[in-house]
């Protein structure tokens, strides 16, 4: 029999799902993810997370399955999440979620500063990467990062 595999990378949360080669679900498993709140609007996520997790969850699902079974995995993930990383892809920080607060009085002033038809375009993403802090940016201080 063939399988394949969903696994929806979520905010709050990291889901897997099995289903057999008729798209029924098989086994379903998953895991919440820890999110670090700051005081001043951050949500935080390791890094790690996003990896590890899917890894054990797979593990789980195919426990028990004859080999070579699963004949593909498809992906889902969150919105928008920035991770700095260093040159060598190494996470200089944890991933600053897309429901981060910090930068909201920036996003207000370039609201108000630029027509919604430019920030928005045709694709309508081009506002959502304002609403993060300005310390994700790269400055003369932070750590060499790769772009």
């Amino acid at each position: 029999m063939e399988y394949y595999i969903g696994i929806d990378l979520g905010t709050t949360a990291i889901k897997a799902v099995l289903f057999d080669g008729s798209g029924r679900s098989v086994r379903q498993v998953s895991r919440e993810i820890e999110l670090f709140s700051t005081p001043d609007g951050g949500l935080e996520q390791e890094a790690s997370c996003w990896y590890e997790l899917p890894c054990r969850l797979i593990g789980e699902l195919c426990t028990g399955l004859p080999s070579g079974s699963v004949k593909g995995i498809g992906v889902s993930s969150q919105g928008i999440t920035i991770l700095p990383v260093g040159r060598d892809g190494t996470p200089l920080g944890r991933g600053i979620s897309w429901l981060d607060t910090r930068a909201e009085e920036e996003c207000r002033e370039i609201g108000e500063a630029i027509p919604e038809q430019t920030l928005f375009g045709d694709h309508g993403a081009a506002f959502v990467l304002l609403l993060y802090p300005p310390e994700a940016a790269v400055d003369e201080k932070a750590p060499p990062c790769a772009v």
